[in-house]
């Protein structure tokens, strides 16, 4: 397998699988999924052990990044799209939620001695809730054409690919469908482009 893409939506997980899954990834996904339901804190000396394994791409330098074993890391890309919420919520809220649904997956993934490393959070999205009302310019919303976010995640996640990074997830909770398919095209062109490439 060369990576997955997974985007949530409310309580529904929806995978869009980039190539095919071989056995070792289902279980490490199943665990990935239960664990967000779970409550269970890790004892203090597995929290240690589990974040050895947690890297941010922010703060690391091209020595580190060069030094990680491709076939043994994923990379989660956290997305939130900047959209009015409400009087009662801040327009992030699905950052937020994105934010800390990738922390529970990385620790989950790096619990398996997988290393994981966490993308800066792409604030980027397409059609915000205020759509549905058919008031396209609200206070709060600030979104991006289908084109763009596609180009976003496609040349995010080629570049890298072309680093030799081959799990690459995407972790988005937004669940417009104009926005689900442009990351779904973005998956496509990927799995084209790694069966002929990498």
């Amino acid at each position: 397998m060369i990576g997955i893409f997974i985007k949530l939506s409310s309580t529904k997980i929806f995978i869009k699988s980039i190539f095919m899954i071989k056995k070792i990834y289902l279980p490490l996904l199943l665990l990935v999924i239960s664990s967000c339901n779970s409550n269970n804190q890790p004892k203090e000396t597995e929290q240690k052990k589990i974040t050895n394994h947690i890297y941010q791409l922010k703060e690391l330098n091209t020595t580190q990044i060069l030094a990680f074993d491709k076939n043994k890391t994923v990379v989660l890309m956290p997305g939130g799209i900047m959209e009015e919420h409400g009087p009662y919520l801040p327009v992030f809220s699905d950052g937020y939620w994105n934010e800390k649904l990738t922390d529970t997956i990385a620790k989950s993934i790096a619990s398996q001695d997988w290393n994981v490393v966490i993308f800066p959070t792409i604030p980027l999205g397409n059609s915000g809730a205020n759509d549905i009302g058919g008031k396209y310019s609200f206070p709060g919303t600030y979104t991006v054409r289908f084109e763009t976010l596609r180009s976003v995640f496609m040349d995010l996640a080629t570049e890298l690919g072309e680093q030799g990074f081959k799990n690459i997830f995407i972790i988005h909770s937004h669940g417009v469908p104009n926005h689900q398919r442009a990351l779904d095209q973005a998956a496509s062109f990927l799995m084209k482009r790694i069966m002929v490439k990498w």
